[in-house]
């Protein structure tokens, strides 16, 4: 959009200062971005990540479990009341798990080849690590320290991308299995025509979620981390990763006995109705 207003000459004349403002914040907030690098740049907090995001494999594993129990429970209700009951297919629970242990290669391969062709989705999905850390790929000033930084975080962003892969695959492939084929056969036939925009982000997003890295939907969580992140140095001292912090909280809030107290909105009530009992798994579960 920017480019194209000034190429059209709609772009309004900025006075100097404002022109300098804006450097200076760009400026403030790569140096900001190249210190929270630097603070998860250890072998150790690679170690830390990688390991505790096995839990949450397990978590997200019998979270589809109990999905699948409980709709297997509610089939005869809805099949009574005349509604469309919910397939259930157990194996598709150890998806994720797959995908991160004897299918990674093809996690891999197939999230490459989808994202090719969904560049903005790539984007947001490999341009940024620990939730909050930009990778020096799309920075602007600085770009030989931040080079530097992602150098130093090789490891660490390779655990995060290793995740989100496995996730993106599992996530995209459950929903083309509901129009009738699945991620392998896509890939294999190369046929993208019942994948979507609107599968591939949310594939996305539900990777980005997996590693704590979406940007909440709650409009109090996502102001918190834009005002923060607008703060470099200021706010970001105090609360360097924002993202993740948000991301964090909301699933301890999901994963818990007030996750319950989401039934009480009519729209959770709908998604169970239709065979989206996620909401109440993850509650029992937590």
């Amino acid at each position: 959009k920017d480019l194209g207003e000034r190429v059209s000459g709609l772009a309004p004349e900025d006075p100097l200062s404002d022109s300098l403002a804006r450097k200076f914040g760009k400026g403030a907030q790569a140096l900001d971005n190249i210190r929270r690098g630097l603070l998860v740049s250890q072998i150790a907090t690679t170690a830390r990540n990688f390991t505790a995001q096995i839990g949450r494999v397990g978590m997200h594993t019998l979270t589809d479990v109990i999905d699948d129990t409980l709709n297997t429970t509610l089939n005869p209700v809805r099949r009574l009341f005349g509604a469309e009951t919910k397939p259930i297919d157990y194996s598709q629970s150890l998806g994720l798990f797959a995908n991160l242990t004897k299918d990674k290669k093809f996690a891999k391969e197939a999230t490459e080849f989808i994202s090719k062709y969904f560049v903005n989705e790539k984007d947001r999905l490999f341009t940024s690590y620990a939730s909050d850390v930009a990778d020096s790929s799309k920075s602007k000033v600085f770009k030989g320290a931040q080079k530097v930084v992602d150098g130093l975080n090789f490891f660490n962003r390779q655990q995060e991308y290793f995740y989100r892969r496995g996730m993106f695959a599992s996530s995209l492939d459950n929903t083309l299995r509901k129009k009738g084929t699945t991620l392998k056969e896509v890939v294999e036939t190369g046929n993208l025509k019942n994948v979507s925009q609107e599968d591939v982000a949310n594939a996305v997003d539900a990777a980005l979620d997996f590693t704590y890295a979406k940007t909440p939907e709650n409009f109090f969580a996502k102001g918190f981390v834009d005002f923060t992140n607008k703060l470099p140095f200021v706010l970001t001292s105090v609360i360097p990763f924002p993202r993740f912090m948000a991301n964090a909280i909301t699933f301890q809030f999901k994963y818990s006995p007030l996750g319950f107290t989401s039934l009480l909105r009519p729209s959770e009530i709908k998604k169970i109705a239709k065979g989206d009992v996620k909401t109440l798994s993850q509650a029992m579960l937590g």
